[in-house]
């Protein structure tokens, strides 16, 4: 065989194995291959936002929200000021109640007549019916002598026409139709001998449709 020949022989042998060891000379395993081929074909993750459409929905929801939230909200603030309004009249009770109560007991004081003296602490003053006056007078025992008032009330308004002091809140939309009322009845004052004699009993009444 000549030099040739044998030179062809190597150079077909090199060529074959170029061929199965690729052009590196080196094997590529199959695993790596299929994961080339697998990650080739994965497709990429991409971060996706809030479309138009979710945006919309989002707003809409809030303004149901908020809709139906605050008319509750603005309700338990005026609860809150009736149920103010309503303590404070049962406190006005209550001090009207012991005042008559003391009245009956105690000699001197007499309940069915209009005007009566009864003592408290060594200090003597007029009763209405055996109850307190509706303002504050010398000779008087008054209702604001025997309740204490927050400053979420108004310095009380008297009406000397009908007898009648009004407590109202200052932090309601219409103080004035946002109060409690106390009345004694007593002759009406404002007239001269003229007016009935009430049954004695006050009138304490809330008036909250300007809470």
């Amino acid at each position: 065989m000549s030099t040739g020949q044998m030179e062809n022989i190597r150079e077909n042998i090199r060529q074959s194995q170029r061929g199965k060891t690729g052009t590196s000379g080196l094997k590529v395993p199959v695993s790596a291959r299929s994961m080339a081929t697998s990650l080739s074909a994965r497709p990429l993750s991409r971060s996706r936002g809030f479309t138009l459409i979710e945006l919309i929905s989002v707003i809409v929801i809030l303004g149901i929200l908020s809709a139906t939230a605050l008319p509750k909200f603005f309700n338990l603030g005026r609860d809150a000021r009736v149920a103010t309004l309503k303590a404070m009249s049962g406190a006005m009770q209550t001090a009207s109640v012991l005042l008559h109560a003391q009245c009956l007991v105690q000699t001197g004081c007499t309940a069915k007549t209009q005007f009566s003296n009864l003592t408290i602490n060594g200090v003597t003053r007029k009763v209405v019916y055996g109850y307190p006056n509706e303002r504050p007078e010398s000779q008087y025992w008054a209702i604001s002598d025997f309740i204490e008032t927050s400053s979420e009330f108004t310095q009380p308004q008297y009406s000397e026409s009908i007898n009648i002091a009004s407590y109202s809140l200052t932090n309601a939309p219409d103080p004035a139709n946002c109060k409690v009322t106390y009345r004694d009845l007593e002759t009406d004052r404002s007239s001269s001998g003229g007016g009935a004699v009430g049954t004695g009993v006050p009138e304490i009444a809330v008036v909250d449709s300007g809470c």
